[in-house]
Order: C-alpha cells, then sequence, then structure tokens
C-alpha cells in the first residue's frame, strides 16, 4: 500500500531531523528529573516499615498531570505542518504525480508522525525506568508500560488532530492556529464549558442529577485530554468510577463533596459509555476522524 510508503519516508526523514531528538532530550528530562532528584537526596524519600510499599504509580501520577500538556504540545510541533510544509515547497505535487492518492498522503503522515511521537515517548520512558531503578520506589513494571503505551495513544490523538488541520489548512501558519486553538479549547476552557452547560441544563430544564451526572461526565470524556487522564487513573487505581468523576469539583472540601455526590448518583458502577473501552474509544476516535475530515476538505483543494 502506498501510505506505507509514505509513512516510512516520513520516519526515515525525521531521523534526521534535530525536532525529534530535541523534543526526545525533553521528554526524557522531564520524565527523569524526579527520580534524578531522589537520587542525589533533593528529594527525601523512604518506604514505610508498615503498609503497602509505594510504587512507581505515584511518581506516574505525578508525571500525568505534566505529560496530558506535554504530549500533545509535541504531537502538535512534529504534525502541524505535515502536509502543508510539502504543499508549500511544491513537493507535494511531486508526491501526487507518483501512484499515491490524496487519501494515502494522509494515512502515511498520521502513521509517520505517530510512529515519530511514540518513539519519543518510548525512549524518554525507558530513560526515566533507569532513573527509577536506583530510587526507594518499588518498580509497578505492569502499570508503568501501560501508562506509557496509553501517552502513546494520547500523541496519536493529537498526531491525527494535527495532520486533518495540515490536511484541511492551506497554509502552515492556518494549520498552526487550528491545532493551537483545539489545544486551548481542550486544556483551558473545556471543563468551564461542561460546568456552564449543566448549569444551563439544570436552571432550565426538568432534568434531574440520575441524567445531568453522566452527561457531565460524557461530555468531559470527549475531550481527549481529559480521557487520557480519566484512564490513567483508572489503570493505578482499578477503579472506573473514582476515575471517572475525579474529573469534576476541582480542590477543596467543595471539590470533594461534588465528587462524592457524584459517585453516590452513578452507584457503584459506571454505564457503559463511560467504561475504559469507551473512553479509550474517544482517543481513537480524535486520531481517525479528524484526519478523515481533513482528507474531505484536502481531496477537493486545488494545489
Amino acid at each position: 500500500m502506498s501510505w506505507r510508503a509514505i509513512a516510512r519516508k516520513d520516519v526515515q526523514d525525521a531521523r534526521r531531523s534535530y525536532w525529534l531528538w530535541g523534543l526526545t532530550v525533553v521528554l526524557s528530562g522531564v520524565l527523569s528529573i524526579v527520580p534524578v532528584l531522589m537520587m542525589i537526596g533533593l528529594i527525601q524519600f523512604s518506604q514505610p516499615q508498615d503498609g503497602p510499599a509505594v510504587t512507581t504509580d505515584f511518581y506516574l501520577g505525578i508525571m500525568l498531570e505534566i505529560l496530558v500538556f506535554l504530549v500533545p504540545i509535541v504531537a502538535i510541533v512534529l504534525a502541524y505542518a505535515s502536509i502543508t510544509d510539502e504543499r508549500d515547497s511544491g513537493s507535494l505535487k511531486l508526491l501526487l504525480s507518483l501512484p499515491h492518492s490524496r487519501l494515502d498522503v494522509v494515512e502515511g503522515k498520521t502513521v509517520g508522525r505517530w510512529v515519530v511521537v511514540t518513539v519519543a515517548i518510548l525512549i524518554a520512558f525507558v530513560v526515566a525506568a533507569v532513573a527509577l531503578l536506583a530510587t526507594p520506589l518499588e518498580f509497578a513494571l505492569g502499570n508503568y508500560v501501560g501508562f506509557a503505551l496509553l501517552t502513546a495513544v494520547l500523541g496519536l490523538a493529537f498526531v491525527g488532530l494535527s495532520v486533518g488541520f495540515s490536511a484541511a489548512a492551506d497554509t502552515s501558519r492556518q494549520a498552526m492556529i487550528g491545532t493551537v486553538t483545539m489545544f486551548v479549547l481542550f486544556s483551558l476552557v473545556w471543563g468551564r464549558f461542561v460546568d456552564g452547560l449543566r448549569s444551563l441544563l439544570a436552571n432550565n430544564t426538568g432534568l434531574g442529577p440520575e441524567t445531568l451526572v453522566p452527561l457531565d461526565l460524557f461530555v468531559r470524556i470527549l475531550n481527549p485530554t481529559q480521557a487520557y487522564r480519566t484512564l490513567a487513573l483508572s489503570l493505578f487505581s482499578g477503579d472506573p468510577l473514582a476515575a471517572r468523576v475525579s474529573l469534576v469539583g476541582g480542590g477543596g472540601l467543595q471539590g470533594q463533596f461534588t465528587r462524592m455526590g457524584f459517585a453516590q448518583t452513578l452507584g457503584e458502577s459506571v454505564p457503559f459509555y463511560l467504561s475504559d473501552p469507551a473512553v479509550a474509544f474517544v482517543l481513537v476516535f480524535w486520531a481517525v476522524a479528524i484526519p478523515l475530515a481533513g482528507y474531505w476538505v484536502f481531496e477537493d483543494a486545488d494545489l
């Protein structure tokens, strides 16, 4: 399939890019800073004498709040101009003169850039794992590997989003504005929007908590960063219900009461549309749907 040739060339070109290795170093440094500080004694830590040992899940919980912002930025930087750069330089016309369709270009760029982002992520996790072995934390290998793979899926979601905008845009500037706008929406606006939507429905409709609570959580997990966060928490705790309600309330006592109210409304389990497989589907959806939407525009574009 010709998309494979495009993806292979994309990966080969990335191997010679300073961007790939520079971002890999940044990711490795961010993931390694906590265990390195523990190793040199700037962070004091010892295992408790009684009770369960503290595992690397504690460290991953700290990294989760950093990676939920950092990984989308890495994916956007590496993928937002994946098609527009070739369009601006004229090499896209040459590429399409070969036996490649426009769909092949979108598919190949998505797969190729995701491989590049995944390589950077996995190298960073390997480097951090080596550093963690020298700390008192008990290494929870299964959760560590699962979290690394989940982080790669978050990268895939934002690579798909970036390539989709790059396919639909006329210039790299337009693609960058589109992807950065979506990142800001997901990172800073989405939660407030959902809070406002819940308040609006509660004040102007007859809907009760039994409807508003699952609706609130469902809209929240449509955000790929929140889907990633709650899947990671579910991985660490083994409790999907607690992981879902962790998305609401914020800090402080009021936040705790809000989460308790949500948990009581949902009962002892989450509905299927809030289950781990459903949330994982959200991440895959962003990776597939946005490139296809970008292709739909790109297919009729005048190059």
